[in-house]
């Protein structure tokens, strides 16, 4: 009731500033107070809720409502959706910096944080989604159709491993494979070839 109030004061406060009739609301006037709420406000939520308080009163006082649901306005409020959308959260990219903080923290005699490392140097080498990589859920560990690498998907030459992956965002329908060549870095913690090599030796089965 308290949020009800606040509303309708700002919608009176509104139409006295500019020397609007209150109500009933009319099609220009919500128009307008549209608007104002856009400039006013920095989410499409708050706008919406501030307009929902005028279609209450209206009905309140048996007035039309029925513009409300007009083209015209719901062009303005996609329009308004759109000027108050925050751009997507980015995430950071993962760096060497980074992979070499958490090398520190895994101990290699768990068989987990062997894969572990193993997956993150994949990732970071090859730029392959996390679903490219390993199972989203349990059932798609366990059935033959799932889009996540597995052990016989990587073959290792001398100089170099190769990923074979079947399924990526631009290959839906396993039409093709995509190949991608990971390097040997020799000497360094961070080769991919190594870390891949290290989880085929100790893996129960070696056709994932």
């Amino acid at each position: 009731m308290h949020t009800r109030r606040t509303q309708l004061r700002g919608y009176f406060l509104f139409c006295k500033s500019y020397n609007l009739p209150a109500f009933p609301v009319t099609r220009q006037v919500y128009w307008l107070y549209l608007a104002f709420l856009v400039g006013l406000f920095s989410s499409y939520t708050s706008v919406n809720n501030y307009l929902s308080c005028l279609k209450q009163v209206n009905l309140y006082l048996g007035a039309d409502v029925t513009f409300i649901a007009a083209s015209e306005v719901t062009f303005l409020k996609q329009a308004a959706k759109r000027i108050l959308a925050k751009p997507p959260a980015r995430k950071f990219p993962i760096t060497v910096a980074i992979l070499f903080a958490i090398f520190k923290l895994l101990d290699f005699r768990s068989p987990l944080h062997v894969c572990m490392w193993a997956v993150f140097l994949a990732a970071f080498f090859s730029l392959l989604r996390k679903s490219n990589l390993v199972p989203t859920s349990l059932a798609d560990a366990t059935t033959g159709s799932a889009s996540h690498l597995r052990l016989c998907d990587v073959t290792f030459a001398q100089d170099h491993c190769t990923l074979l992956v079947h399924k990526t965002k631009t290959i839906q329908f396993g039409q093709r494979a995509l190949q991608i060549v990971l390097p040997l870095i020799p000497n360094s913690v961070l080769c991919p070839f190594s870390a891949l090599q290290h989880l085929l030796t100790i893996s129960p089965q070696n056709s994932g």
